[in-house]
């Protein structure tokens, strides 16, 4: 019979004296270690042949049918070694295979982001402080305001890059440093889920993990903007993965050299995820950590080494805080803000509050969702006896992570539920290399044998579904079917040619399917991901919401004034206001009524842009309001906007 969890996963926890004491009577679990790292991707039962052998769990007798009973491997052994060669061969397959989606016409959209819009802003009116040698240039600033409600980290990174660009060169150079500083961060995130994925489940587990993870539509999307979300999650998984790899769950117990790297590195990513998201990363990055070494056997005693890396992600962070405290108003309630709530939720708001991040966690994920589901509840699956301690450091690093983000109030944008991914991914990969190492030994689980066909049939659809939805995409929003049109049109032969490039990878995985080779099946329907999220992200990159009215509105500005004539902003502050100050390149002062009045007496022309919800450029003359001679100033409507929101007028002195 097959050892219990406690007995064989403790078995090969080693104390702090160092000894190790290995699982008796696993001979199956000693022919996975033997096996070749990559031989998963050869099938299911018939690749296990000639590797493990007929000696499975208490004999090859009762494996071979003797007693009609095909045993469970001894799923306490560690995962397969794999090589160097093959680890890094594997992580560069899912990098290189991530770049497409994120960075194909990456510079090509328009600035319609508020977030993008507000970052570039920030970072270019900063990078300009820094150039003219201005006070506090280490903060964040908005114009001549400091905005510290933002941490400094992405706006470090983007002054990087924008320093050495000519101050008088279009904003177009801004925009795609901003980019791909966030493209980069999102290929760090998939590096990090492969890294976690490796060191709790092997290196097959690793190399799906990255692909899934660079198929994912929301890192997709916030990878292709300027802002800190994907820096946050990089940073956020590479933290987490350190911290694993220190711990080396399952397995021997770590070296100190190796303990010392791993809590090091996790204490510089926690630093850098603080300055780039602030305090609110201290829980989401702590308390999974703390979940998983609670919970895996034997490594109670590294709660040192957190202790040390939360000392050094707090260190990195003190000198800047103490620099903003003496030279800046303390920001102390900015930070913290995300932790205050005025109003308790109550048990039927925690559950309303949990019901939709798990809704919204759950869309992010497609097309995986079904198989999260059951990899959900696959630890209490009876296939899983004696792999349960391995499934549940994933299950316990989800389910801690939704925990803390049902209690920071306010949690639920799409860019707040961005921690999930990685959690998420690694306990799908963990069952998905369970359910290959079943199948090889002839034991296939109810979770692969119940949702093969029905992923397969999905897939299947929607290789036909999502090429005819890009080609009459027109007539579905003339028809009332969408809303808004989101891609550009695509020819018959485009769409032909994907739906054979999908069709094919999912006939491909039909006779893996069928003779139940899941590792295959795995790796293809990730790769199908990637194909799909390639082409929806270079479609929407030339679609109609890519091209905005800012940078069309900001050219008229240079058109009909120079730097002599002031641009200003008068009403209330909206989104536009950042993206036209990022597309003008200049400062923009929002200025009231006397204000503005005064400007115009001074320059004697003012540009004003006007939102569309204040009142308009002839309301601005009205004397009973401005107390002037309303003969001696003129108002000209230069250009409504056109969608943009904003209007653009030109307030003068006539005499």
């Amino acid at each position: 019979m097959v050892d219990g969890p406690a007995s064989g996963v403790f078995a090969l926890a080693r104390d702090d004296a160092g000894s190790t004491a290995r699982p008796t009577g696993h001979s199956a679990a000693a022919g996975a270690r033997g096996r070749r790292p990559w031989s998963w991707l050869r099938g299911g039962a018939e690749g296990a042949r000639g590797e493990a052998g007929d000696d499975v769990g208490n004999g090859g007798a009762a494996g071979a049918g003797g007693a009609g009973h095909k045993p469970v491997p001894g799923w306490t052994a560690p995962p397969p070694p794999s090589t160097s060669f093959l680890t890094w061969t594997g992580l560069a397959a899912c990098l290189i295979l991530a770049c497409p989606a994120l960075l194909v016409f990456i510079a090509t959209p328009d600035v319609t982001e508020p977030a993008e819009a507000e970052q570039l802003a920030i970072s270019m009116h900063t990078t300009e402080r820094f150039n003219s040698s201005a006070p506090n240039w280490l903060a964040p600033h908005f114009g001549d305001q400091p905005r510290l409600e933002r941490m400094p980290g992405i706006t470090w990174a983007h002054m990087l890059g924008m320093t050495h660009l000519d101050p008088q060169a279009p904003a177009q150079g801004l925009i795609i440093i901003g980019r791909l500083v966030s493209a980069l961060m999102a290929l760090v995130a998939v590096a990090g889920v492969f890294w976690a994925a490796h060191s709790i489940a092997g290196p097959r587990a690793a190399l799906l993990g990255g692909l899934v993870m660079a198929a994912n539509p929301l890192l997709i999307y916030h990878g292709r903007l300027g802002t800190e979300a994907s820096a946050y999650l990089g940073l956020y998984a590479v933290s987490v993965a350190a911290a694993l790899w220190a711990i080396r769950p399952l397995k021997p117990g770590p070296s100190v050299e190796r303990q010392f790297i791993g809590w090091v590195v996790c204490g510089l990513a926690l630093g850098l995820a603080l300055l780039v998201a602030g305090p609110r990363a201290l829980p989401i990055i702590v308390v999974p950590i703390l979940a998983l070494l609670i919970i895996c056997p034997g490594r109670v005693g590294h709660l040192l080494g957190l202790v040390a890396a939360l000392l050094i992600g707090v260190l990195m962070v003190l000198p800047w805080a103490v620099y903003v405290y003496e030279n800046l108003p303390a920001p102390w309630a900015m930070w913290f803000r995300p932790f205050h709530s005025s109003e308790s939720p109550g048990i039927g708001g925690f559950f309303g509050q949990l019901g939709i991040l798990l809704g919204v966690g759950a869309l992010a994920l497609l097309p995986w969702t079904f198989w999260l589901i059951a990899a959900a509840m696959q630890p209490l699956s009876r296939s899983s006896s004696g792999a349960r301690m391995r499934l549940m450091l994933g299950w316990a690093w989800l389910a801690a992570l939704v925990l803390v983000l049902v209690w920071i109030p306010g949690a639920r944008s799409l860019g707040d539920i961005l921690p999930l991914l990685p959690a998420a991914v690694v306990l799908l990969v963990s069952v998905a290399s369970l359910q290959v190492d079943l199948v090889e030994v002839g034991h296939k689980p109810v979770s692969w044998r119940g949702l093969r066909w029905g992923y397969w049939g999905l897939l299947a659809g929607l290789s036909l579904l999502v090429p005819l939805g890009l080609l009459f995409h027109g007539d579905l929003v003339a028809g009332g079917w969408l809303a808004t049109a989101w891609v550009d049109d695509w020819h018959l032969g485009s769409t032909a040619g994907l739906a054979v490039v999908l069709g094919g990878i999912v006939a491909l995985t039909l006779p893996w399917v069928r003779h139940h080779h899941p590792g295959r099946a795995y790796v293809a329907w990730a790769v199908w991901s990637l194909v799909v999220s390639t082409a929806l992200a270079v479609s929407i990159a030339h679609g109609p919401q890519a091209a905005g009215q800012i940078r069309p509105l900001s050219q008229q500005v240079h058109r009909v004034g120079n730097d002599a004539h002031p641009l200003v902003w008068h009403g209330p502050i909206t989104a536009e206001l950042s993206a036209m100050s990022l597309y003008s390149r200049r400062a923009i002062p929002v200025l009231d009524e006397v204000q503005l009045v005064q400007a115009a007496r001074e320059h004697r022309l003012v540009l004003v842009l006007i939102p569309d919800i204040a009142d308009d450029g002839e309301a601005l003359l009205d004397a009973s309001r401005l107390e002037v001679d309303r003969s001696r100033w003129s108002a000209q409507l230069v250009s409504a906007g056109e969608g943009a929101g904003v209007a653009l007028w030109r307030l003068g002195l006539d005499r």
